[in-house]
């Protein structure tokens, strides 16, 4: 195998693993909102999808130009850490139905640290 493609398998491995993290809790996310929501809540869960997909063209654009640390970290605080918070500390500060709204403050905070970890990650050129 050559260098080419050892560096390949380096990029593409941690990319593959942090994008299934990333649509694996989306599906799992929705079945639950699937099963709970209300006719009222749907719209607010819904908001969430545009800053989604401009995270996740984002993490792409990180991956594409082979800074892979900062594309998983997008990933992984998007899905577990910054969404969870947003889930547990929104109903706490303001009302249940705050839950709903959730998902689309979650995605807003990572696209701002999207923005702040494009400003500071280097580009890897080789």
């Amino acid at each position: 195998m050559n260098t080419k493609t050892k560096s390949l398998f380096n990029y593409i491995f941690p990319a593959l693993g942090g994008l299934f993290v990333t649509y694996l809790y989306n599906v799992v996310d929705g079945i639950f909102v699937g099963q709970g929501v209300g006719s009222a809540a749907l719209p607010l869960f819904i908001l969430s999808f545009i800053p989604m997909a401009l995270n996740l063209i984002f993490t792409a654009f990180l991956f594409s130009t082979k800074r892979t640390g900062a594309a998983n970290a997008i990933a992984i605080s998007r899905g577990i850490v910054i969404k969870a918070l947003a889930i547990f500390c929104l109903p706490m500060l303001f009302s249940k139905d705050a839950i709903w709204i959730a998902p689309f403050v979650a995605e807003i905070i990572t696209f701002v640290l999207a923005i702040v970890l494009n400003k500071t990650t280097k580009l890897i050129y080789k």
